[in-house]
């Protein structure tokens, strides 16, 4: 080899280590947040509430790590929608609403492709929120026996290329 051609190489092997190690950040980050999102059931995991996360992290220089991410909680406080606990009598009939965008799609999802309520990844209803989700565990749903592996296939496929939602 000449020496322009290893220098070649070093340069190609050096950017292979890079994306690599960028892999291995993302991936960590994600496992971060799904271990966060476990343990802050009051947390509405939402595109809203992912990008202001995810602003005020970088805004501060922080890494995507579950310590930041309770800086970050803390910090935005009430800015954040809150998912709500179901009160322990059920409340009186309201009177019917629309629903946003987000319950559509939501319902949609729910209801056209289900997974088991106690899968971490059930609540995925966004092109966002499957970016944050953990590689293990994307890969041991995905893989998962049919029903639900296909329903989790087919609910990805969907939201990946449905990203505008629901058409009425």
């Amino acid at each position: 080899m000449t020496t322009n051609e290893i220098e070649e190489r070093k340069k190609q092997l050096d950017a292979e280590i890079q994306a690599a190690q960028d892999e291995r950040a993302r991936q960590s980050g994600m496992y971060e947040a799904n271990r966060w999102m476990r343990d802050h059931r009051d947390y509405l995991a939402n595109q809203a509430n992912s990008k202001m996360m995810d602003d005020w992290l970088k805004s501060k220089g922080f890494v995507l790590s579950y310590e930041n991410l309770d800086k970050a909680f803390n910090a935005l406080g009430n800015k954040l929608a809150r998912s709500t606990p179901l009160p322990a009598e059920p409340a009186p009939a309201a009177p019917a609403v629309e629903p946003t965008e987000e319950e559509k799609r939501r319902i949609f999802l729910e209801t056209k492709f289900p997974l088991p309520p106690e899968w971490p990844l059930a609540h995925v209803i966004t092109k966002s929120e499957i970016h944050l989700l953990d590689g293990e565990a994307y890969k041991r749903f995905f893989h998962a026996k049919d029903p639900w592996g296909k329903n989790f296939r087919d609910r990805v496929d969907w939201i990946l290329q449905n990203p505008e939602g629901v058409k009425s």
